[in-house]
């Protein structure tokens, strides 16, 4: 591939007259990268080390001396570096919101790495859905055989549920598991219409279960993904009603998102959410109308964001700020900003020979990246093309 030219931040930016003097964009520059804990590329190697303690106790890049652990925080920060620059230089598109429409993400889109499984942590036979907690310690969803498994960063198999029912530790086709507090796993149990909560050992605590509940605003059925945010506050695709339900951490219904009733205008109605993520500011991101277009809400269910994609998605999944879109077509995984959806690239994914399953998920957290196919559960490192990032 040829060299790419050197990218100088500050010039990616509008002309002075919009936003002030050269300094103040700078300014905005390291305010846009600190909030992805990434140094600007002028800054020298030592105050980049000199926060290290800082990016570790956030959870978002760090070091480990086990060599198999999948961290890849140098190219997974320049990465997002690059992205940055291309979502700031379209800041002033994102500062217009919705009012001009949807807008279409894709075609245009920079590749700026090479997404690479380096180790299979474990192979399944329908492996549907993952999570990882902040141990980097992976949870997968098998929705065939109604399992969901707890594995090590290694692959070791730590804990497995798996039954055929409706009691607890059963499940009736599981569709997505979400271990972002650690401590409390919540599994979306589809065909029994329930979002089962348990410890992150994987015993039983607690059951979200509204679908016999006579106000049809508390209500969801099938649900097909859940997510939950820092409070505890817990969000579930209705794949029944085609919305989005909150609900508080004792169980009790807050509100409904997207739905026809609730929304206060037209592109803020929701038609098929399939997945959800919660991006920078409690944000919730939901993957809407089968996967192709991407809805941004506040916590209190306001629209903020919708953007169309070009090809069909199969999973989202967020670290701080940016939210990464499985293509359910292409080897690929498009980069999006998550405050106003804004494009920051793309990263291709070299596929194995030996697996050429359907994609089903991805997990960031922590400077690692797992990949998921119907086979397999793959540890995964970044490789940055040529001339990409030059300063």
């Amino acid at each position: 591939m040829a060299q790419r030219a050197k990218i100088d931040p500050l010039r990616s930016f509008p002309s002075s007259r919009k936003w002030g003097r050269r300094e103040s964009r700078s300014r905005l520059v390291q305010s846009f990268l600190d909030k992805q804990a990434i140094s600007h590329p002028c800054h020298s190697e030592r105050s980049t080390f000199e926060r290290s303690e800082n990016l570790r106790s956030r959870g978002v890049f760090s070091r480990s001396k086990d060599s198999t652990t999948p961290f890849v925080f140098t190219s997974f920060r320049r990465a997002l570096l690059v992205g940055a620059f291309v979502a700031l230089s379209c800041l002033s598109v994102v500062i217009g919101g919705c009012a001009s429409g949807p807008r279409i993400m894709g075609e245009t889109t920079p590749i700026l790495a090479e997404l690479i499984p380096v180790k299979l942590l474990r192979p399944f036979q329908n492996a549907t859905a993952l999570s990882i907690d902040q141990f980097l310690n992976v949870y997968v969803v098998e929705s065939s055989a109604n399992s969901v498994i707890k594995l090590s960063r290694n692959g070791d198999s730590l804990r497995e549920v798996s039954g055929f029912g409706s009691d607890h530790y059963q499940f009736n086709g599981p569709s997505d598991v979400d271990a972002h507090l650690t401590n409390a796993i919540f599994i979306a149990d589809r065909f029994n219409h329930r979002i089962e909560q348990y410890t992150k050992n994987l015993n039983y605590t607690s059951t979200l279960y509204t679908r016999d509940n006579t106000n049809p605003a508390t209500r969801f059925g099938y649900p097909a993904a859940v997510a939950v945010d820092d409070a505890g506050n817990i969000y579930v695709a209705d794949g029944e009603n085609k919305r989005v339900l909150k609900a508080r951490s004792d169980f009790s219904v807050e509100r409904i998102i997207g739905g026809y009733s609730e929304a206060a205008r037209p592109d803020a109605v929701l038609s098929n959410p399939i997945d959800l993520a919660i991006a920078g500011d409690e944000h919730l991101v939901v993957l809407d109308n089968g996967g192709s277009s991407l809805v941004e809400f506040d916590n209190l269910g306001n629209l903020l964001a919708r953007r169309e994609l070009a090809s069909p998605a199969k999973a989202i999944c967020a670290s701080n700020d940016t939210v990464f879109v499985l293509s359910a077509e292409e080897p690929s995984v498009q980069l999006v900003l998550g405050t106003g959806l804004a494009p920051l690239g793309a990263w291709h994914i070299q596929r194995n020979a030996e697996d050429t399953s359907q994609a089903e998920d991805i997990g960031v957290r922590g400077g690692a990246i797992y990949f998921l196919t119907q086979q397999g559960v793959y540890a995964c490192r970044l490789q940055l093309f040529a001339g990409l990032l030059s300063r």
